[in-house]
């Protein structure tokens, strides 16, 4: 059997799988709940809580293609990427704990500052554990469909970190004798969970990838920062990091701006807020699974076009719709399947484009190109988190008021709404041009693989 056609057995997707829980659970628990602990608990204003996050990630922007790289490096010299996630995943459950911890600070600028490396590390640390994690999903198998198959459950593992976070956050930490302890309990969680989902997918997934030609290995071996470069000259791997940038503006603005449009605009408890949040993950893990099945009946190039358009219909709703609870589940099916959409599909898609890029050229930048794309993710994301944390403070947030001004309220509909529907719209068109319908990547890579 080729490396072309070659199938995976279930037990082998669930358990790499199962690595995307604790990138579920660190990532989202960032998302969409550092600002609101920073505000509410930390007590640093909205905007500098935003410029904070953006900062951060400009400087993992300089780390990710060196771990990009380093994760290449460990490949050719140990034919495997585990080592780096496993490890790598003991010092992202501590920077996850001391990052949600409150500390009394003698001054301001101290605090600000303490947050801000925190950040740094947080960032480097998850990079540590995802792109080895993402690439080596990449490095299973080389069939269109089952790669299609295999972020469809990683997306579902992904998805159940959200719903954990976003359903059972806010209760646990109400029902500790103070918030600040309930943000200590809930980040151990998470911390510990982090570690064991990403020690069992390289438990799993141990001997399981697609080892290196001679051919190959000496090609990776040329790897270096040239290699970001040259990936810049594949067109249709700049559209993808387009689409990944964009994108993840709209899951920036959702993630960081929920809790605020839910607390403050529909005047949710908690309780509504951690069942409605549930409920949408649920459906969210349902969608990822049936996206990866219609993904490999259908062609992923038309999943992701109808997703898209879906994303943009769904945020743009929350800002012309009525604050009823009816009319906000409505919004969040169309915006939720949207983010699953992506999701599901742009490692799968970013594997292809990778596919074919090493069969023309090669030299297989799978690391590289991982590591940028994973890098425009968190540009987008905090770029969405900045312009929420910027958007309260413009429009009259109050960090200590139970009732926000009507022009708060307002504008952070607005950011929510108008900025997911412009950014949804983009995707949707860059989804568009996207050249490897399924015909077209399987004759292009039989082609390429005769020469």
């Amino acid at each position: 059997m080729t490396n072309l056609n070659q199938k995976l057995s279930t037990g082998t997707k669930i358990g790499y799988g199962v690595g995307q829980l604790g990138s579920g659970l660190a990532y989202n628990l960032y998302y969409y709940y550092f600002i609101y602990f920073m505000t509410t608990i930390a007590g640093v204003n909205a905007a500098v809580a935003g410029t904070i996050s953006l900062f951060a990630v400009i400087w993992d922007a300089v780390t990710d293609p060196l771990i990009g790289i380093f994760s290449d490096s460990l490949k050719i010299k140990t034919g495997t990427r585990r080592r780096l996630m496993m490890r790598a995943s003991v010092p992202l459950g501590i920077t996850v704990f001391l990052l949600f911890t409150s500390f009394n600070f003698a001054t301001d600028g101290v605090k600000i500052f303490y947050y801000a490396i925190l950040n740094i590390f947080f960032w480097m640390f998850f990079t540590m554990c995802d792109i080895p994690h993402i690439t080596l999903g990449q490095e299973l198998t080389e069939d269109y469909d089952e790669k299609s198959s295999i972020r469809g459950y990683s997306s579902a593992f992904l998805y159940a970190g959200e719903l954990v976070v976003s359903g059972a956050t806010m209760i646990l930490v109400n029902r500790c004798s103070t918030e600040v302890v309930g943000w200590r309990v809930v980040a151990i969680i998470t911390a510990l969970f982090c570690f064991l989902s990403y020690f069992v997918a390289g438990a799993c997934t141990k001997g399981k990838e697609i080892a290196l030609s001679d051919e190959q290995a000496k090609a990776a071996n040329t790897v270096s920062l040239r290699g970001f470069v040259d990936c810049f000259t594949n067109r249709t791997y700049v559209l993808l990091i387009l689409v990944a940038l964009f994108a993840n503006c709209i899951v920036g603005i959702q993630a960081s701006g929920n809790i605020f449009v839910q607390t403050y605009f529909y005047g949710l408890s908690d309780i509504q807020i951690s069942v409605i949040n549930m409920g949408k993950c649920f459906y969210m893990i349902i969608c990822s699974l049936v996206i990866g099945e219609i993904s490999s009946r259908v062609d992923k190039r038309k999943v992701m076009i109808f997703g898209f358009f879906a994303y943009a219909f769904g945020m743009f709703c929350i800002r012309i719709l009525p604050a009823t609870i009816p009319f906000y589940i409505f919004a969040l099916c169309f915006s939720a399947l949207g983010n699953a959409t992506f999701w599901t599909l742009i490692y799968s898609v970013l594997a292809d484009v990778i596919t074919i890029d090493a069969a023309e050229h090669g030299t297989n930048h799978a690391g590289a190109m991982t590591s940028l794309l994973s890098m425009c993710n968190k540009f987008g994301c905090s770029f969405g988190m900045w312009a929420v944390g910027v958007g309260l403070t413009a429009t009259g947030f109050v960090e200590s008021a139970v009732v926000q001004s009507a022009g708060a309220i307002s504008g952070i509909r607005s950011v929510y709404g108008v900025g997911g529907l412009i950014f949804g719209l983009i995707i949707a068109f860059l989804a568009i041009k996207y050249p490897y319908s399924r015909e077209v990547y399987n004759a292009k890579l039989a082609q390429l693989q005769k020469k």
